[in-house]
Parts: structure tokens; sequence; C-alpha cells
């Protein structure tokens, strides 16, 4: 224990003069600023930028989180689900029909739900890994221009409450019922549909749901599927973020304005 102590003993003292040396250069930072009678201009508009900068480097690192189903995962599971022509033919042949693709879509979306979780937990995780970041960057920025600590705090205090979802698991599924049944109707119609006519008896339709159409439906449903995924993950991971930040801009703006206007607020 003597020799891990002695290794690690050095690398803590660094750290801490590290954040001793950042506290007193806030603190010289506060002390000038009060000396000169007020704190250094903001620079909002290079703020502006900067925060352009971070949601985008933000979009960029969702990108890489989004987990979905290929297509050789979709043409895998169609495979499994009619791996041979499927026929119906009695007087509700129709309603069969329909349902056929009703059961296989939520089949299939059940199957996917999954990956929609996985990438929620992870974009949300990264999300709040690159807002941290992003609060260094900001303080950095404020401390190099002069700001003095107290600005500092009211500047970031919006910043620090950004709140990202905590549990998965218990959202709905990204596709609208709506938009689901709608698929549902418009790959049926594609059904080949074949007339049988007999003597004192009604015609008789069969309607042949081969393993192409199914393949077609359930890549056309899991183009939606992930649509509508990328527009919840925008909603629950970066419009928060984005939110966060246009708080943190307007009361720059505002603490800016008072300062012009030589009425800092307390």
């Amino acid at each position: 224990l003597k020799t891990a102590y002695v290794r690690m003993l050095p690398r803590s003292v660094a750290r801490v003069m590290s954040d001793l040396a950042q506290l007193i250069s806030q603190f010289l930072a506060s002390l000038r600023a009060l000396e000169e009678g007020g704190t250094a201009a903001i620079d909002v508009d290079r703020l502006r930028v900067v925060t352009q900068q971070y949601m985008q480097d933000v979009k960029e690192r969702l990108r890489h989180k989004i987990c979905a189903p290929t297509e050789k995962d979709v043409r895998r599971l169609a495979q499994g689900k009619c791996g041979v022509p499927v026929v119906f033919e009695a007087q509700d042949a129709a309603e069969l029909n329909e349902k056929f693709f009703a059961v296989l879509a939520r089949e299939a979306l059940a199957t996917w739900h999954p990956f929609f979780t996985q990438s929620i937990a992870e974009c949300c995780d990264e999300a709040g890994k690159a807002h941290q970041k992003w609060q260094r960057s900001i303080d950095h920025h404020l401390m190099k221009g002069g700001v003095d600590a107290a600005t500092k705090q009211k500047i970031l205090l919006d910043s620090k409450n950004l709140r990202l979802v905590s549990d998965p698991e218990g959202l709905p599924p990204p596709l609208e019922a709506d938009q689901r049944d709608r698929l549902v109707a418009e790959h049926a119609s594609k059904v080949p549909v074949t007339s049988a006519k007999q003597l004192f008896m009604p015609t008789q339709k069969s309607y042949i749901v081969t393993p192409e159409v199914v393949c077609a439906f359930l890549l056309d449903l899991s183009g939606a599927w992930v649509k509508a995924g990328l527009s919840q993950i925008e909603r629950l991971c970066l419009m928060p973020i984005h939110k966060n930040c246009e708080d943190m801009l307007q009361n720059v703006e505002e603490l800016h304005s008072h300062r012009l206007a030589g009425m800092i607020p307390p």
C-alpha cells in the first residue's frame, strides 16, 4: 500500500494545486473587477457562436449513439415471418389479410423497441457529458474575458438545471398508431387478389401474401419507425439542451444590457 500511495500522491497533489490555481485566478479576476468598479464586458456574440458550435457538436455525438435495425435485420425478420406465400380465401379473406399485416406490424415494432430505448439512454448520457464539457468551456471563456465569479454564477445558473430522460424503458413506441395503421392499410391493399366464380355461389376472392410483399412492408415500416425515433431523440435529448442554452444566452444578454445601461442587478 505504501508504494501505491507514494505513486498516487504526486497526481493528487497536482490535481489539488490545479483546482487551487483556478480558484485563485477566479478570485483575482473578481478583485480586478471590484477595483475597476464593475466587471468585464460580456462578448454576447462570441458566446452565441460558442453555443452554436456546441449544439453542432452534440448533434454529431448523438448521431453515433443511435441504434436501429439494419436492412439485413429487417429482411431476416421478414423471412422469419413469411418464408412462403400465405393465402387467405375465406369469406372474410379481406379482413384476415389486413389483420395479418396489423399483427405483423405490432410484432415488428415490439422487436425494434429495445433499439429505441437503448438509443434514448445512450443519447441522453452522451448529451449530459457534452453539457458538462460545454459548461466548462463557457466558464473558461468568461474567466478568460475577465468576468467576475459572481456574474459567472448568474450566467451558469440556468445551464445547471438541465433535465434529461432518466428512465427510457417507460417511454411509448416512437411510431404513432395512426401512422402504423396507414402503412398497414396501404400494404394490405397491394396484396395480389384472385377471383374464382362458382355456379350459384358468391365470387370467392383469394389474397396471396408473398414474402416479397411482407419484406417491402417491413422495410417501409422500419423506415417510418427510424424517422419517428430520430424525432423523439431530438425532442427528448436535443430540445432540452437547446432551451437550456437559450435561457443562458437570454440571461447573458439581460446582464449585458444592464451593464451597458449602468444598472447592474444585485
